[in-house]
C-alpha cells in the first residue's frame, strides 16, 4: 500500500502551516512508522500537529494536541453547513470549518440520523454527512455546533 501523507505544524485559525509530505509503503496488515512530528518552537496553546493524507477523504487526520483541551486558544471555528444532496428520506449535508472545530455536532429534529455527529474538523475541513430522516428534511431545520471549552 502507497500513500501520501502530510504532517506537521497547523495553528488552530489555520494561518500558520508547516507540513511536510512523506510518501509512505506498507504491507498489508503491518504496522508502519509513517511519519514523526517533532515538536519545534510551536505553541502548543495555538495549535496542533497532524498526519492527513491528501486527496483521501476516506482516511480520517490523526490530529495530536499537545495540552489539554482547555488549554487551547480556542476561536470561533466559522462552522457552516451547505447541502450536498437531498431526497424524501436522505439527506447529505457538508460541515466546514474556516478554523479547528473540536466535536462538531449537528443538531436535528427528531427521528433523523446521522451518519456522523461528533467528530473534529481542521482549519478549512469539511465532512459530508449522511442523514436518515423520516419525513423531508431542509437546510434550515439544520443547526451545527461544537465544543468550545
Amino acid at each position: 500500500f502507497q500513500l501520501t501523507i502530510e504532517h506537521g505544524y497547523i495553528s488552530l485559525d489555520g494561518n500558520v502551516s508547516k507540513l511536510s509530505s512523506t510518501q509512505i509503503e506498507a504491507a498489508p496488515l503491518a504496522r508502519t512508522v509513517a511519519c514523526r512530528l517533532a515538536k519545534g518552537d510551536y505553541d502548543p496553546t495555538k495549535g496542533l500537529w497532524i498526519a492527513r493524507t491528501p486527496g483521501h477523504p476516506e482516511v480520517e487526520p490523526a490530529i495530536f494536541r499537545a495540552v489539554d483541551f482547555r488549554e487551547l486558544a480556542i476561536g470561533e471555528p466559522g462552522l457552516r453547513v451547505d447541502e450536498v444532496s437531498n431526497e424524501p428520506e436522505a439527506m447529505v449535508v457538508r460541515v466546514t470549518a474556516q478554523a479547528f472545530a473540536h466535536g462538531v455536532t449537528l443538531e436535528l429534529p427528531d427521528g433523523c440520523v446521522p451518519s456522523d455527529n461528533y467528530f473534529d474538523l481542521l482549519p478549512g475541513a469539511c465532512r459530508d454527512v449522511a442523514i436518515c430522516t423520516p419525513r423531508p428534511l431542509e437546510l434550515k431545520d439544520i443547526g451545527v455546533s461544537c465544543c468550545t471549552r
